[in-house]
């Protein structure tokens, strides 16, 4: 205000993973992607979450493959390469390497340094994934992205369209 009065004040948190789980502020978002005929498919999770349970009383949230990076890894080349075994491992997906997906961006700015790197990959049409992954239809999703709850989703969805000529 003019006369220097303080108007309000709220004391924030800064949220920041465990160091003892040695994890980075580096969170990789992986859109994983299969071309069959003249339609790309994406590779989505069906997650629970607490969140989206205490703002609309629903756990599930259809998202992306995401995974939090260990603090030894230092460039986005040593990132990928472990992001790929990663998703053999957890998910029994092949892949390419992953490629970047645009930059990467802050979830929650002011509140933690977590950032996400959103990637791509091409999945081995022979060896797609176990049961965990659901494969949607790229341009299903883009029509109906508005009703996309998961941001990390909608902005997957919205780059790779881009990337594919669909928008």
């Amino acid at each position: 205000s003019r006369d220097n009065n303080i108007l309000g004040s709220a004391e924030i948190e800064y949220v920041q993973t465990a160091q003892r789980q040695k994890f980075g502020n580096t969170t990789i978002s992986v859109l994983p992607i299969s071309k069959q005929g003249a339609d790309y498919y994406v590779g989505l999770e069906l997650r629970d979450f607490i969140a989206p349970y205490l703002h609309k009383g629903q756990s599930k949230l259809l998202t992306l493959p995401t995974l939090r990076t260990p603090n030894h890894i230092r460039d986005f080349d040593e990132m990928a390469r472990w992001t790929k075994r990663r998703l053999k491992d957890y998910f029994g997906m092949d892949t390419n390497t992953p490629s970047k997906l645009g930059g990467k961006y802050f979830t929650s700015p002011g509140c933690t340094p977590e950032v996400i790197q959103p990637t791509i990959c091409a999945v081995d049409q022979n060896n797609p994934g176990n049961d965990s992954i659901a494969w949607i239809n790229l341009k299903d999703l883009l029509n109906h992205a508005t009703e996309i709850s998961c941001l990390q989703l909608r902005t997957a969805i919205y780059r790779a369209s881009h990337m594919f000529g669909l928008i």
